[in-house]
C-alpha cells in the first residue's frame, strides 16, 4: 500500500541508492547511519516520521491500548523508534499517546504464518455460532464481511 511505497526495505533502498548514488546494502546503511552518517540518516529519520504520521491516524480513530510494530524490517527500528515515537507523541489527540503502549517485535517471517495458524485453530475450537456477539474483533469484522447468498455482495447486517 501507500505506506509501504514510502517506509518499506525496498523504499529505503530506493531513498538510499538516490542520496548515495550507488547501490548499498541495508545493512551498510544502518551502520553507517549509527556511526553519524548524516545522508543516510535522515533517511531512516524521515522514514521514522513517515510512520509515526501514518500510524497517529490509527491511533486517533480506534484509540488502540497497545500498538505492536514488528516484521520483516524489524531490524532497522531502532532506527526509526525515535522519529515515529515523536511523530505519534506530535500527532495523536490529546491524552492518547498518553495511554498508549509500543511494543516493538521483531517477528520472524513465521509469525505471520503462526497467527493464520491460531486463528484457524480458534476459529476450528470456537465457531462463531457458539460466539456471542462482541466477543472479538473477529466477530465484529464478519458483520461487516457476510455475504449474501443471491448477489455475493457485502451486507451490513449480522443476519446476511
Amino acid at each position: 500500500g501507500c505506506l509501504e511505497a514510502l517506509v518499506s526495505e525496498p523504499a529505503l533502498r530506493r531513498r538510499l541508492h538516490t542520496a548515495v548514488g550507488q547501490d548499498i546494502s541495508l545493512e551498510t546503511a544502518i551502520a553507517r547511519a549509527k556511526s553519524g552518517d548524516e545522508t543516510t540518516g535522515k533517511i531512516f529519520n524521515d522514514a521514522g516520521h513517515t510512520l509515526g504520521l501514518a500510524l497517529s491516524g490509527v491511533v486517533n480513530l480506534l484509540n488502540p491500548a497497545l500498538l505492536i510494530v514488528g516484521g520483516e524490517g524489524a531490524h532497522t527500528l531502532d532506527l526509526l523508534l525515535d522519529p515515529m515515537r515523536a511523530a505519534l507523541q506530535t500527532h495523536c489527540f490529546d491524552g492518547l499517546f498518553a495511554d498508549l503502549t509500543l511494543l516493538v517485535e521483531p517477528w520472524g517471517d513465521d509469525a505471520w504464518a503462526r497467527g493464520a495458524a491460531g486463528l484457524m485453530l480458534d476459529e476450528l475450537f470456537h465457531p462463531t455460532l457458539y460466539r456471542d456477539p462482541g466477543d472479538d474483533v473477529a466477530t465484529l469484522a464478519s458483520v461487516f464481511t457476510q455475504t449474501t447468498p443471491d448477489d455475493r455482495r457485502p451486507s451490513l447486517s449480522a443476519a446476511g
